[in-house]
């Protein structure tokens, strides 16, 4: 059975979240580029708890055994469990980042891959911003990768450099917990109730491999 590529839509029952959709879009996307020997880095995120009646200060939450606060941030948090930084790869911010001029949901494309002891440990990132204004992205990653060139002087799109989210703490029941992550998401999830399921619109050119 040939290899099903990261560019085809795939749709969701209601059930499946937005989260969970764009979780298995990068899972699908390392193994895409695993199998094509291309080079990628993955961003973890880190998860916090700090609970409202107590002294203790902030604790790392165990993604194994506390799920269920996984699932909360996740359904509270815009930025992604997991990012998958690779050439050629396109983003939205997820909120607006005012000291270097980036707005929500503006689209950003990534042409170098930052190391992974720099993703490792949080530090901050290089991408492209496009212009403000600009339309939604129509597709998930470019294959290949438009040269720096290209990006600057024929789209008009600038570089930026983004640190991770700064403390934002999201409510729940007797606890408060924030996502240490870069302010991206993947783009592709979006919600058809008029269908009942969730779809994710993989609309990238066919990959030439």
């Amino acid at each position: 059975m040939s290899e099903v590529s990261p560019n085809t839509q795939r749709m969701y029952h209601r059930k499946h979240s937005a989260a969970q959709a764009i979780d298995d879009f990068v899972t699908n996307m390392i193994s895409h580029l695993s199998i094509h020997q291309r080079r990628f880095e993955i961003s973890e995120s880190v998860d916090y708890k700090k609970y409202k009646n107590s002294n203790t200060g902030i604790i790392k939450i165990n993604k194994t055994k506390e799920n269920n606060l996984v699932t909360l941030l996740n359904r509270k948090a815009k930025e992604c469990g997991r990012l998958v930084f690779f050439e050629g790869a396109i983003f939205e911010a997820t909120c607006n980042v005012k000291k270097v001029g980036v707005l929500n949901t503006q689209t950003l494309i990534m042409l170098n891959v930052p190391s992974q002891e720099d993703v490792a440990n949080k530090r901050h990132i290089t991408l492209y911003a496009s212009k403000a204004g600009s339309p939604p992205p129509d597709r998930l990653y470019y294959d290949p990768a438009p040269s720096e060139e290209t990006v600057v002087n024929e789209w008009g799109w600038r570089k930026v450099v983004l640190d991770v989210l700064p403390e934002n703490f999201h409510n729940g029941s007797g606890v408060q917990l924030y996502r240490q992550q870069y302010p991206l998401t993947h783009p592709g999830a979006s919600t058809a109730s008029i269908f009942s399921f969730i779809v994710v619109f993989i609309l990238v050119q066919s990959t030439h491999y």
